[in-house]
């Protein structure tokens, strides 16, 4: 094995436009050694660091990485910095070396604006990099982050945080300020944050403690939000949904379920060929689904549930309820009144039978006039039996 002496390196330019160009503290190490000759045997690997320092007076950052970790951290301490390992595999010195002369990392200061980018090479077939880069700033800091291919991870901040990643995990957490989001092929996490707005095209979303409103849209992966101070909006093209403990929330999926746990406001949920389950609701409720179980434990004054081809079970538990509509076929609908309630109950199925503890008029959904203040319950089922209970 032959090792090289490392190489300490230093550039600083000044362009015309007044900007401030860095590349500083790079040492490098390598190693050759034998091996076949098959292009993916690779006898060349090299690591070059470099480091550099970011002035106190920052108030936006923009991090670029493409080929491995990146780590964004804000702290009230200093020093501020940022730090770049670079691996790189070749199948031999000539090829290795070629990809380690284009192998950088920059730093630009233009005024208290400061972006930090890695500037890939063309490795070729024959070689292989790595970039893990991890800065550190002013909590302070306005923050955009991207990466292509690695995790990335940003904390500790009380401004803004935007961030993409193609082809890694995400993780943003303790970001006092707006978050902005966008993934694909790996997993979304984001955790004690501002308002957020998350996309991610092919992998799963987490929302954890979002102290403020929840925009969140995901496809063929889990969506789960839990404790979102404000209105919650999540879409799923086909994966479940899972939340618990929100101001107010939309959902819709299709072909997995949903689970929805102690919602504050109003509460819409959609489903295709999916279940429904959401207890401790305490809002107007709509739900719609299709195929599968539609489930609603709540106390709010309004529910609708419709569902073609499944089961309705509704748990309806304020005596201040004003306003209930179900509608299903080829399946059970059943419904749970508090005993207190005095209800209108208009319940028709075409081929099944009525069941109720409370007085029903008989008359199909829409065909009678309700006094004024009276609940009104209304239950349509083609080929199923309906119940009306009282609790």
């Amino acid at each position: 094995m032959k090792l090289i002496p490392s190489l300490l390196a230093f550039a600083l330019a000044i362009p015309l436009c007044g900007c401030i160009h860095i590349e500083t503290g790079k040492s490098r190490s390598n190693s050759d050694s034998g091996g076949g000759d098959h292009p993916g045997d690779y006898r060349f690997a090299t690591e070059l660091t470099s480091q550099g320092g970011i002035g106190t007076d920052v108030r936006e950052l923009e991090v670029v990485n493409r080929y491995g970790k990146l780590r964004i951290v804000g702290s009230d301490s200093g020093p501020w910095s940022w730090t770049s390992t670079i691996r790189i595999k070749a199948r031999d010195s000539a090829a290795g070396n070629l990809v380690v002369e284009s192998a950088t990392v920059t730093s630009t200061t233009n005024g208290s604006a400061v972006r930090i980018e890695f500037n890939p090479p063309s490795p070729g077939r024959h070689a292989s990099v790595q970039s893990d880069l991890e800065v550190r700033v002013p909590r302070h800091v306005l923050v955009h982050a991207s990466n292509e291919f690695g995790p990335m991870e940003v904390e500790g901040f009380t401004a803004d945080v935007s961030a993409r990643s193609s082809n890694g995990k995400m993780t943003l957490e303790d970001i006092g300020g707006a978050v902005t989001a966008e993934a694909s092929f790996g997993s979304l996490r984001v955790q004690r944050t501002g308002p957020a707005k998350l996309t991610n095209r092919n992998g799963s979303i987490e929302a954890l403690d979002i102290r403020g409103s929840l925009d969140a849209k995901t496809g063929f992966a889990p969506l789960k939000a839990e404790s979102i101070r404000g209105p919650a909006r999540l879409k799923n093209a086909n994966g479940s949904i899972q939340v618990s403990d929100a101001a107010e929330l939309e959902a819709g999926t299709s072909f997995a379920p949903i689970e929805v746990r102690n919602i504050s406001g109003r509460t819409s949920l959609e489903n295709r060929n999916g279940g429904i389950a959401a207890s401790e609701l305490h809002g107007p409720v709509i739900a719609d689904t299709s195929f599968a179980p539609l489930r609603l434990d709540t106390d709010g004054p309004a529910i609708t549930a419709r569902n073609q081809n499944g089961g309705i079970h509704i748990r309806a538990r304020s005596t201040a309820l004003t306003n209930l509509v179900a509608e299903t076929s080829f399946a059970t609908l059943e419904v749970r009144l508090p005993s207190g309630l005095n209800p209108r109950i208009e319940a028709h199925s075409d081929f099944g039978k009525v069941e109720s503890d409370f007085p029903v008029t008989g008359k199909p959904p829409g065909g009678s006039d309700v006094a004024a203040g009276e609940p009104r319950i209304q239950l349509n089922d083609r080929n199923g039996t309906i119940r009306v209970l009282r609790d």
